[in-house]
């Protein structure tokens, strides 16, 4: 019914010390005002049925019709622009008017089709507030999605975040003709936007991106530093694969970024070195870093200097949770929340998108380093002067993740690999919890249960973690768990709990049996069913 139902305002209700008169009360549902029952009708925009809903609610009574219709932002929150059939999609678009629209979420990126992209830009483009699009590059139509949005003004546009098909698109400026003043999130990939550097739009952003630009349209090092200068009051920073290779003979420029947190770079080694030693950070609080082609040399010292003396100035807490990993000739270290985000295709660009995934915390500094080298020897040239540059997190710290892949221990180079590692083990002087992961995990605690002189080696530790470590299939592994429990023993520095994942299926990875043989050496296990989802 187009006027909705029409609810009474009044109950009667029987008066208790007079069984036989009724009074006249008024409902309660009325007595909330309109600002709270907007509130409420907001908070239902939160869930998936969020459009069935608010259309449901609008036809209860003509009180709550006229709320819903009364807060044209309450329409905007519903429409699904990848979803909605055209004829819908205008109606919403017209119920939503002159409210702002959210094009994505800052933390979830939308396809659109060119049928669609163009029906919501030819009447709305001067309302859009996020912008977080996945667009095809495909002549007319990008001429056409440029002239209706990047080359008209965005008043109320606050976060833009676009990726293109091809990687070599580049938006022609002036952006939006200069007229963007709440844009403070500017995310790009496969893509270049062609500007001046003096810009307007650059020095009001607090997070920029660069991701995957084609080196034919990506800037150089030194040409990044001159656009940074434009764009004062950065807090996010993230370049990523996207530093075109130069052979400029001018220096340079430092730049002064007091308000940067978080900085993320990707590319050859010398790239990044670049960049990291000429932009200075006073509040950098995070660093992330994936080099490719390392090279020893003057770049690669230089670069772990810097992140040694940035994070020997971070404040640092006992629960830093550390990662080791090397892999395919390419060594992780780091110390992110999540075990998986140490890999740069689980990098989050945005702040906010980062919070919600529980990558990072605010409170709380992280250090990421991916390196890859040539070849084996490689390895020994890079791994130990690695691992030292982050000296001042392991010091600190009360975990740590070790994992080599499995792939390294049918090359028979694993032990070899732990042993270099094994010269940076005395770093973790407060080591109480070691995480070992798969199969490497045998190899670990063999090359861990070797004599050591003088020091004892993780002289704290008293828990181990195992990720997947199929003890109930595979016997070897369990007697090197055996083993090295026995040695921690006579040494005096038994280990009081082992904790074994179970897989994703939910199935142990220890029998009873080597259950009752660990308790006998007076070593508690738990099984943990939410541990596999605590690594990945």
């Amino acid at each position: 019914m187009e006027g909705g139902l029409l609810l009474s305002r009044t109950q009667f209700l029987f008066d208790q010390d007079d069984p036989h008169a009724i009074k006249l009360v008024v409902a309660p549902i009325f007595e909330i005002p309109n600002e709270i029952l907007a509130l409420i009708f907001w908070m239902t925009t939160e869930y998936t049925e969020n459009q069935r809903t608010l259309i449901a609610s609008s036809q209860v009574c003509q009180r709550w019709r006229s709320v819903i219709f009364g807060y044209p932002a309450l329409w905007g929150c519903v429409i699904h622009f990848n979803t909605d059939p055209i004829p819908r999609l205008q109606q919403l678009l017209r119920r939503s008017e002159p409210a702002p629209i959210d094009l994505g979420r800052v933390d979830l990126q939308v396809y659109l089709g060119q049928a669609r992209i163009m029906e919501i830009l030819s009447k709305t483009s001067s309302r859009i507030r996020t912008f977080n699009v996945r667009l095809l590059n495909r002549g007319r139509f990008f001429e056409s999605i440029s002239k209706q949005f990047f080359e008209q003004p965005a008043p109320l546009l606050e976060f833009m975040s676009i990726s293109f098909t091809p990687s070599t698109s580049v938006v022609q400026g002036p952006l939006f003709q200069g007229d963007a003043p709440n844009l403070r999130r500017l995310h790009l990939s496969n893509c270049s936007i062609k500007c001046a550097l003096s810009m307007p739009i650059l020095s009001r952003l607090t997070e920029f991106s660069a991701r995957n630009m084609a080196p034919v349209i990506a800037p150089s090092a030194s040409m990044w530093l001159m656009y940074l200068l434009q764009m004062p009051h950065l807090r996010w920073l993230s370049i990523i694969d996207s530093i075109a290779p130069t052979h400029e003979i001018f220096p340079p420029t430092q730049v002064h970024l007091p308000y940067l947190t978080m900085l993320s770079l990707s590319g050859k080694c010398c790239d990044c070195d670049t960049l990291l030693d000429h932009i200075t950070a006073p509040s950098l609080s995070s660093i992330r870093l994936n080099c490719s082609t390392v090279e020893p040399g003057h770049h690669f010292t230089r670069l772990l200097d810097n992140v040694k003396k940035n994070s020997s100035a971070w404040s640092l807490k006992a629960d830093e949770f550390p990662q080791i990993i090397l892999k395919d000739g390419r060594i992780f270290v780091g110390n992110s929340r999540r075990f998986s985000s140490l890999d740069i295709d689980a990098w989050n660009v945005s702040e906010v998108a980062s919070l919600r995934s529980g990558c990072h915390a605010n409170d709380r500094p992280i250090c990421i380093l991916s390196l890859a080298w040539g070849g084996f020897e490689d390895d020994i040239a890079y791994c130990r002067p690695l691992l030292f540059a982050l000296q001042p997190i392991f010091k600190v710290a009360t975990s740590l993740v070790l994992w080599l892949n499995d792939d390294d221990i049918r090359a028979g180079s694993i032990s070899e690999k732990i042993l270099r590692l094994r010269a940076c083990f005395h770093l973790f002087e407060h080591l109480h919890t070691l995480h070992l992961t798969n199969q490497s995990s045998k190899f670990i605690l063999q090359v861990l249960s070797l004599p050591t002189s003088p020091d004892i080696m993780f002289p704290s530790l008293k828990t181990l973690c195992f990720f997947l470590p199929r003890f109930y299939d595979q016997e070897d592994h369990f007697n090197a768990l055996l083993s090295f429990i026995q040695i921690r023993a006579q040494i005096q520095q038994a280990l009081a709990n082992i904790v074994v994942s179970s897989d994703a299926t939910g199935l142990s990875q220890i029998t009873q049996r080597q259950t009752d043989i660990l308790k006998e050496w007076g070593v508690e296990v738990e099984v943990d069913n939410t541990l596999y989802e605590q690594y990945l």
